[in-house]
């Protein structure tokens, strides 16, 4: 879809079914990941601000520091592991190619998750609204169906 805004359905911008083997098959693929890089970590908020890192956007500094640090060892501090840069080096570059499929991914499955979430959202102040015309029409039943329905609507909550 080129332009999925020009061409959805507002009230069903999602039709799909997964079943329960694709569910346990995406759970397999995510453990077969962690299986995979069993080095991977958590960081806070704040931990991510407090490292600094060379990012994307720096990825060109990587081969260039590694080749200016190991033609010149003398500049290289003492307290700097260059073996331990190395792997860092390697492993950053490696993590790369995971890193962008899955951050597409995500965004993909974050994406569809929001739209089924507002197909589902939709129709349900659809039926809400319909329930409160058939209240105020004096349908029986309809008011207590309002009354347990309102708190998800009610925008003084």
């Amino acid at each position: 879809m080129n332009n999925p805004t020009e061409t959805m359905n507002i009230d069903n911008k999602v039709s799909a079914i997964m079943t329960d083997e694709a569910v346990t098959n995406c759970l397999n693929a995510v453990q077969t990941l962690h299986t995979n890089m069993p080095f991977l970590i958590n960081l806070t908020k704040a931990m991510k601000r407090q490292f600094p890192t060379i990012g994307t956007e720096r990825a060109g500094m990587l081969p260039v520091y590694l080749t200016a640090m190991n033609n010149h060892p003398t500049l290289v501090p003492g307290f700097v592991d260059m073996t331990e840069v190395t792997k860092d080096a390697e492993l950053w570059e490696k993590m790369r190619i995971p890193l962008t499929q899955l951050s597409e991914l995500c965004e993909a499955i974050i994406d569809t998750h929001h739209a089924v979430g507002s197909d589902l959202f939709m129709a349900f102040l659809s039926f809400y609204n319909n329930a409160k015309e058939a209240a105020r029409r004096n349908v029986t039943g309809a008011d207590t169906l309002v009354a347990t329905l309102r708190p998800w609507f009610d925008r003084t909550a």
